[in-house]
């Protein structure tokens, strides 16, 4: 496939701006591969082979991977399985479970890119604030996977703000479980470690605001149940 001329915003139909594709280079630079502004077929490819082994088999299958066109499309959008959260199917019978759990706390009230740090949108053009980098596994520069992040990442209705989030590099020195453990350290344990831990502590947060609410002469019962919570 040539090139359509300089009105086409996107020359393969891949749905990838071909300015993305070429990082605003006007010729294609071979190291950029898997990236192709006339390829059209490399929307569901994976150069940066970031994603989430979500099943633990040490492949990471299609549905696992952080694919190009996720890449791009976060700059505006979430997803679940083969749709977006908006209920539009994605191409080509795509379907990724990267975002099954963004949800788990409470419906997200904001995307990634809009609460994307300024570090990693100003150096971005117009056409490509809020998409993460097909070339990096680490988009925001943090220490912890695009996949990874996402994988674990919640919308927390009580911060109003996302617990992580591919496209913040401040969050490196959060502690989301509240373990003692900064996020960046956290990728060193097991998923099922930080998953549970994870879980435990926004549940805390989550009885003690709700009981507090309506339980403000019996503190010793919030105390009792964190303290069951900390324990199991």
């Amino acid at each position: 496939m040539g090139p359509c001329g300089p009105e086409c915003y996107d020359s393969d139909g891949d749905t990838l701006p071909d300015g993305w594709e070429s990082k605003g280079l006007c010729s294609w630079d071979p190291s950029r591969l898997g990236v192709n502004p006339l390829n059209g077929s490399d929307a569901f490819e994976n150069p940066d082979g970031d994603g989430y082994d979500i099943n633990h088999d040490g492949v990471l299958d299609l549905n696992e991977s952080f694919v190009n066109y996720l890449e791009y499309h976060l700059r505006g959008d979430l997803f679940l399985a083969n749709q977006t959260l908006d209920g539009q199917t994605l191409p080509n019978g795509f379907s990724t479970n990267l975002f099954d759990h963004i949800s788990d706390y409470g419906a997200p009230e904001a995307t990634f890119a809009e609460r994307a740090s300024g570090a990693v949108t100003s150096g971005q053009s117009t056409y490509s604030i809020g998409a993460s980098d097909p070339l990096s596994a680490d988009s925001d520069d943090d220490g912890m996977p695009d996949g990874w992040e996402i994988w674990f990442a919640r919308w927390d209705l009580l911060d109003d703000e996302w617990t992580l989030n591919p496209l913040d590099s401040s969050d490196r020195w959060d502690d989301t479980d509240e373990d003692g453990m900064t996020n960046w350290k956290s990728t060193t344990l097991s998923p099922q470690s930080y998953q549970r831990q994870t879980l435990n502590a926004h549940l805390l947060n989550g009885l003690s605001l709700q009981l507090a609410k309506h339980m403000h002469s019996n503190n010793g019962l919030v105390l009792r149940l964190r303290n069951l919570l900390e324990v199991s």
